[in-house]
């Protein structure tokens, strides 16, 4: 069983941070949604697209980070790696293995800004294996195991401290979040506020970040919240499912034919970003892909499916592929939107009449692109999609 939560934790949950006041917090009802199309120049002002090399063949990247000098990625049968700015492979962090020094399970990692330190999450072996910046081993972290069996979700790297998600399924789990030093010793950490529960339905959260901050959210709150360089936490918004919140009981749902007739009236909530104007939410309702762009001064909020013809925000700026946003970075002082997209589908798009026929927003983009895409064969590795915010 779950240990108990104290009454304080529960308290803190909602109180968050005191000096947080209620108009500050967005509130986010998924029944005002407008469906409408979203323009890539309503957010942004510039693309710029990084090709990486084919030193090795790269399919299915798991997670990326960005810093002012490189780029990171864990890679399906790979590894993590490091990347130039250019996109040429320099170091790989660990291999992919049951021996010291290797990884299991590698798909979230984190990095240090300041000294390049690489940590992987192996929730295999229920380890953080610790790189320097030259990709040497140094140490190994253990993580606390959790009674009822569940482990970590994600990681990021906060004050030169180690931030985990815990993966919460059916209200098991110790912890919503757990900061660590940087040799594993626990300074702080947030209580799970859930009781448990039977359900039919797992935990999923995927951690972000913004202007220093974590986001933080899981499918089961009403709140993304905020945390703080100092570790305290205050919510950034209010997300109002109303009859498409997941249920935290099978109650009325057996058999589990039931239930799955219904899981569908469900919102399912894969993506939380935020910008300095935004709040994007990636989710699944009615088994159809939604992306939604939330204003957060005024609330409003544009939902556009993502179908095979309108996969995203329509790119108006190069009449380039649409674009689905995946990662918010801050590089040097400007502010960033990320996606891969694929070679063969650049050169499809440039190749077809809609796209020869389009005028964009900066044609001489549109020219750049032209010129990409015909540099590239169409089993090239993956092109990294940076779109430059708007102040």
């Amino acid at each position: 069983m779950k240990k108990l939560i104290s009454f304080l934790a529960i308290i803190a949950l909602f109180s968050c941070n005191e000096s947080q006041k209620a108009k500050d917090i967005v509130s986010i009802n998924l029944e005002n949604f407008q469906a409408g199309k979203i323009l890539l120049s309503e957010i942004g002002n510039d693309i710029k697209y990084i090709p990486f090399e084919n030193q090795f063949p790269i399919g299915t990247i798991y997670s990326y980070k960005i810093t002012n000098n490189f780029i990171y990625a864990a890679i399906k049968d790979v590894g993590v790696v490091r990347f130039s700015k250019n996109g040429k492979s320099s170091s790989q962090f660990g291999k992919i293995g049951r021996g010291p020094s290797e990884y299991v399970s590698y798909s979230r990692f984190a990095v240090d800004h300041q000294n390049g330190c690489v940590y992987v999450l192996d929730r295999k072996t229920d380890n953080i294996n610790v790189y320097n910046k030259d990709g040497e081993y140094t140490q190994d972290i253990k993580l606390p195991v959790d009674e009822d069996g569940f482990g970590f979700d994600d990681i990021g790297f906060l004050s030169s401290s180690i931030f985990l998600a815990q993966y919460i399924n059916m209200g098991r789990g110790e912890y919503d979040w757990l900061i660590l030093d940087s040799i594993g010793n626990r300074i702080t950490g947030k209580l799970n506020p859930y009781h448990e529960f039977n359900g039919r339905m797992g935990g999923m959260s995927t951690l972000s970040e913004f202007n220093g901050d974590i986001l933080y959210w899981d499918n089961f709150k009403d709140t993304v919240f905020h945390i703080h360089p100092d570790f305290t936490y205050s919510p950034l918004c209010v997300l109002l499912k109303g009859k498409h919140k997941f249920p935290m009981t099978t109650e009325g749902y057996n058999p589990p034919d039931e239930f799955f007739k219904h899981a569908s009236n469900y919102m399912i909530l894969y993506t939380v970003l935020e910008t300095n104007q935004s709040i994007l939410l990636q989710y699944e309702l009615n088994r159809i892909q939604k992306l939604a762009l939330i204003d957060k001064e005024s609330g409003t909020a544009t939902v556009t499916d993502l179908t095979d013809s309108i996969n995203g925000i329509i790119n108006d700026i190069d009449n380039g592929l649409p674009f689905l946003p995946e990662k918010y970075f801050e590089i040097g002082n400007e502010k960033y939107l990320t996606t891969f997209i694929q070679p063969f589908e650049l050169k499809k798009n440039v190749a077809s009449n809609e796209f020869k026929n389009a005028t964009p927003k900066y044609p001489e983009k549109k020219k750049e692109l032209v010129q990409l895409a015909n540099s590239l064969n169409e089993n090239d590795n993956p092109v990294l999609m940076l779109v430059k915010l708007k102040e």
